[in-house]
């Protein structure tokens, strides 16, 4: 994607986050419903782009995660994945959506005003049904951001 159209994107989605953020509509509450919808998306996509059957744990699905971050770029180019303590966390040199970044904090947010990465990693938790999201915290220090989605088992 070139600059000019991540700057817009990054500006478009930053602006309507931020509305809904102003009139009382969490940008957390939308990520997390996000992620139900785009749950039921997901495993059917896993298992046409993977030919794999769904993970039946975090660490399988951690390793499907790595394999579709890889082959569809998604994270970026370079990332690392973990989970420990119920915390499934990710760090991203170079995000994808460092123009949604850029904007957040220049609306007063630490990162984005929802990162899409807790979007997609929500939605592939929701997807295989092994834990509950309870939430997600992303920092961000201009080109690495770390972002933990913190769950609980079912």
């Amino acid at each position: 994607m070139s600059d000019t159209v991540n700057l817009f994107y990054g500006f478009v989605f930053g602006t309507i986050l931020s509305a809904a953020d102003k009139m009382g509509i969490n940008p957390m509450l939308l990520g997390r419903q996000s992620s139900k919808i785009l749950g039921s998306m997901v495993d059917s996509l896993a298992q046409q782009f993977l030919g794999m059957a769904p993970p039946k744990t975090m660490e399988e699905l951690l390793k499907d995660i790595e394999i579709m971050g890889k082959n569809f770029g998604v994270f970026g180019k370079e990332f690392e994945l973990s989970y420990s303590g119920n915390n499934l966390n990710i760090k991203i040199v170079r995000c994808p959506w460092l123009e949604l970044c850029k904007y957040g904090k220049s609306v007063g947010y630490k990162a984005c005003p929802l990162c899409p990465t807790s979007i997609i990693l929500m939605g592939a938790i929701e997807a295989t049904n092994i834990a509950q999201v309870l939430g997600t915290n992303v920092d961000n220090n201009e080109t690495v951001c770390q972002l933990t989605v913190k769950t609980e088992q079912k």
